[in-house]
């Protein structure tokens, strides 16, 4: 069964994206800042299928370490969703690249 790593699965797009993967085959690990009942819904309907990590994507330090332990507890991964949004009311010149790092360009990470 082919991994997906999905990012923001608590609710909208991201809860979609992963109610596809599933009923295609993949095994789905989906990331949040926490788990939402629906998600839990989809591990319960899955539990071979569907997993949970909880993790905030702006903590670009942790990257490389979550990506080396989603490898060791469930092989290669074929794929990634990278569904999250984050948005500040404050649009401080200050705050725009960090905007748009976490939103557009997930740091690059070595996985070996």
């Amino acid at each position: 069964m082919k991994t997906v790593v999905v990012t923001g699965v608590s609710r909208g797009l991201g809860l979609a994206i992963c109610h596809r993967l599933l009923a295609d085959k993949f095994k789905v690990v989906g990331l949040s800042c926490s788990l939402s009942a629906e998600f839990q819904a989809l591990i319960d309907n899955g539990p071979e299928q569907a997993f949970f990590r909880p993790f905030d994507v702006t903590d670009f330090a942790r990257v490389g370490e979550l990506a080396r332990e989603i490898k060791r507890d469930h092989g290669r991964v074929f794929g990634l969703v990278n569904n999250v949004a984050k948005a500040w009311s404050d649009f401080r010149t200050a705050v725009m690249p960090f905007m748009a790092e976490t939103n557009v360009r997930l740091p690059r990470c070595s996985v070996t």
